[in-house]
Order: structure tokens, then sequence, then C-alpha cells
């Protein structure tokens, strides 16, 4: 997939996969959001509110997005 909708510029910097990779944009998005083997989902990271248990009425606020 690629978030661009029109062609990539000839721009070596941008199709030069070892530069990607020296660089540490390769995999980063992956890397970022816990994608793969032996990382922790971004989910289970995230910071927010204390939502309680399932089903136990609590005083949180409703998730509204």
């Amino acid at each position: 997939m690629s978030p661009l909708t029109r062609p990539v510029p000839e721009d070596p910097a941008v199709r030069d996969e070892a530069g990607l990779v020296g660089r540490g944009l390769l995999g980063s998005y992956r890397r970022e959001i816990g994608w793969g083997e032996g990382r922790t989902p971004g989910a289970l990271r995230a910071v927010g509110p204390s939502l309680g248990p399932a089903g136990g009425g609590g005083t949180a606020p409703p998730i509204t997005s």
C-alpha cells in the first residue's frame, strides 16, 4: 500500500532501499504500531483513562470515537 496518490518522484532518497534501512525508515511504521512477532501491539501501550471492567457500570466516560 502506498500513501501517495501519484507516482513517487525520481528522487533517489525515496527509492534507495539501503538508504531507508540505514536511516531506520524501512519498517518504521510497522515497528511503531507493534506489528510483527515479539512486539507489543500499540493498543496495549496506549495511554488513556481507565475504563474499568467490562459491564461494570463504572464512572468512566463513554468512548465516543
